[in-house]
């Protein structure tokens, strides 16, 4: 670049400014100078990188020095942990052989302390036997007339036994969670009665269906009474638990609506465990309301029972699925309101509360619900949780019914108190009970 430098200066010199020679040798000038820059900048770069990988380098090296160092140390920690285990291993079996020197220690000195005792002992025996015999009176027995107690413990026995099992009783009665008596349903549920049916106990056979008969034309009437004489269009039969009388009242209450002239059409909405067929002895023939889902028509599907006026829609064991599909079918509601306007009184026959959720979605369905309970069977924890569930969901719980009771608890109709003072219920010719429903005995 140098020599070049010359050699423009002395050709600008002899040559006039516009030679191409001067031009040419210009531009390689500035070629040289510009490839000289890149030289120096790709230098200064290549400095950079080696630097930076000898720092890099370096800094590795002090790394691993500081790692070796460090695990030197954890090394040295550990070891110094080990002898301080050892250590202590050591004291605690040191500290642990004299306790047991110490125990030994003083079990010698029990141990010494009773053969000292015993040493005496004998020598005082020995002094004994050497010595004579003697013979002293001690004291005069003294003399007291014998009193007979046997009566009066008897008695007191007897009296013990009589106030143990009064109160046992009294204890059990307060420990049985059973509802037996309207009594008990008033006071422990707070709800209100429409009626009872009688037990079989203590009634002849014979006149049984007559009083059943009477039973739940009562609690027709009553419910009419209870709800200013105006008996709700659409109902819902239903339990706490299973096999406590719903379905028997269901399709009794519809028998006795119907006779008094009302148009009424029952339906079995338990598509687990289906009854009402069978309590009206009705052959559905595959009828039932699964075929609602198949846009069967209402008048297709119903069956008509022996009481003028009483229409039945039966069902058959459903899988869960078509339960579902059919109860939460969002025409369902509207199928109902459609129905109460053809019928006086539509009565629906639910699942137990408890044992499936189906009879909560049929009571939120219609104008009222009515719970039946069984008599000794029925307990206050399971239906206070059925009422409690039907209040979630805001359902008109109109009463309860209770089934199976002892003839001289069962309820007025009218609510004025109980009738039949007498255990049994005396021979006197009645009409038979046509078309009434009579519950399993067990």
């Amino acid at each position: 670049m140098a020599n070049l430098e010359q050699v423009l200066i002395t050709a600008k010199q002899h040559l006039a400014p516009t030679n191409p020679e001067l031009a040419r040798k210009e531009s390689l000038l500035n070629a040289l100078k510009q490839r000289l820059e890149e030289l120096r900048q790709q230098a200064d770069k290549n400095f950079d990188e080696m630097a930076e990988k000898e720092f890099k380098e370096s800094d590795m090296l002090e790394i691993q020095e500081y790692k070796y160092k460090l695990e030197q140390i954890s090394l040295h920690q550990q070891q110094l942990r080990d002898m301080l285990v050892h250590e202590d291993s050591k004291t605690i079996e040191l500290g642990r052989k004299q306790l047991a020197m110490q125990d030994v220690k003083e079990q010698l000195d029990n141990s010494k302390d009773m053969y000292s005792t015993i040493q005496k002992r004998i020598g005082e025996l020995e002094m004994e036997r050497k010595r004579l015999a003697r013979i002293s009176v001690a004291y005069l027995a003294n003399t007291a007339p014998y009193q007979d107690r046997r009566m009066q413990y008897s008695l007191a026995i007897t009296m013990g036994s009589l106030v143990f099992g009064l109160g046992l009783a009294l204890i059990t009665n307060k420990l049985d969670l059973r509802l037996k008596t309207p009594d008990d349903i008033t006071k422990r549920i707070g709800v209100r009665i429409i009626g009872t049916t009688t037990s079989r106990d203590k009634i002849k056979k014979a006149m049984w269906p007559r009083q059943l008969a009477d039973d739940y034309h009562s609690i027709c009437i009553n419910l009419g009474l209870m709800n200013n004489c105006t008996i709700p269009n659409k109902l819902v039969i239903s339990s706490a638990s299973p096999r406590e009388g719903k379905s028997t009242l269901a399709v009794n209450l519809a028998t006795n609506l119907a006779k008094i002239g009302k148009k009424v059409l029952l339906i079995d909405g338990d598509l687990r465990k289906p009854d009402i067929a069978k309590y009206l002895k009705l052959d559905n023939k595959g009828k039932g309301m699964h075929q609602l889902l198949a846009d069967f028509k209402l008048r297709d599907l119903l069956l008509y029972s022996d009481v003028p006026g009483l229409s039945v829609l039966t069902a058959e064991p459903c899988d869960i699925s078509i339960i579902n599909r059919l109860i939460h079918h969002k025409n369902m509601v509207e199928f109902i309101n459609e129905i109460s306007r053809i019928f006086d009184h539509v009565i629906i026959d639910t699942p137990p509360v408890l044992a499936a959720v189906d009879a909560l979605l049929w009571a939120s369905m219609v104008d009222g619900v009515i719970l039946t309970s069984l008599a000794g069977h029925t307990e206050t924890p399971d239906l206070k949780d059925t009422i409690e569930r039907l209040k979630q969901i805001n359902v008109n719980l109109l009463g309860i019914v209770l089934s199976n009771v002892k003839y001289n608890q069962i309820y007025y109709p009218y609510g004025y108190g109980y009738y039949g003072k007498t255990n049994v219920i005396k021979d006197v010719k009645q009409e038979p009970a046509d078309n009434i429903v009579i519950p399993e005995v067990k």
